[in-house]
């Protein structure tokens, strides 16, 4: 896939976004007596709309999990770690090949957490094999083992470079680390505007969409 489809793929995200956020603070007042302050989140719509990115973009043989519990041993401890990527790309049913973390914008984000991730990363990356569990509630729950891939790939997607608090520019020095959209966070897009394409393209940049491109292209 070449590097204007990804833009279009990323455009078409953001489009949705954008709806999602103009949607939510519309529908603040839920009834006439009941009436919400702040917004509803938006991340798990953010995770599972940009699995659907991936589904569109990646082949066939890949699957993927929107926050779902994985667990592995760490080498001098008893007990199993969990995690819970925001998205885990899975080849052919067997192998944990991926970890995409997604974030809203970097307000928030604790100041150690790039060092966190980055260790918890490191200890699944070499645990060899990870157990998840298959299904819904139901009696087909069962525990399933995954291959750790031997180059198991991560990358790191903020949304917005707005609302940083001085944290951007460490966060960019990161490997395979990019930001979505700049200049406007999608949040603040008024709700009486329309988003056509060219608002779309100058939100983004041609660095972070090859970054982007690049890491898509590992998985072929």
């Amino acid at each position: 896939m070449k590097n204007a489809d990804i833009s279009l793929e990323i455009q078409d995200l953001l489009k949705d976004i954008i709806r999602l956020y103009q949607e939510k603070k519309r529908n603040k007042k839920i009834s006439e007596r009941i009436h919400r302050g702040r917004a509803p989140s938006i991340a798990s719509d953010f995770e599972e709309r940009f699995a659907v990115l991936l589904e569109r973009v990646l082949p066939d043989k890949y699957s993927f999990f929107v926050d779902y519990p994985i667990s592995y041993k760490i080498a001098d401890r008893s007990r199993k770690k969990t995690s819970y990527p925001d998205i885990a790309i899975i080849e052919d049913d067997s192998v944990l090949a991926g970890i995409v973390e997604l974030k809203i914008d970097l307000g928030y984000l604790a100041k150690d957490w790039i060092t966190k991730t980055k260790t918890e990363f490191d200890h699944l990356s070499k645990a060899g094999i990870v157990q998840y569990t298959s299904g819904i509630r139901t009696e087909e729950r069962m525990p399933r083992m995954l291959r750790v891939a031997p180059t198991l790939r991560r990358v790191v997607v903020v949304l917005s470079d707005q609302n940083h608090h001085g944290r951007l520019a460490s966060f960019l020095r990161q490997d395979n680390c990019f930001i979505l959209s700049h200049k406007i966070h999608p949040n603040d897009v008024p709700t009486n505007d329309s988003v056509g394409k060219a608002f779309l393209k100058n939100m983004t940049r041609d660095q972070d969409v090859e970054k982007f491109t690049k890491f898509l292209h590992s998985f072929r």
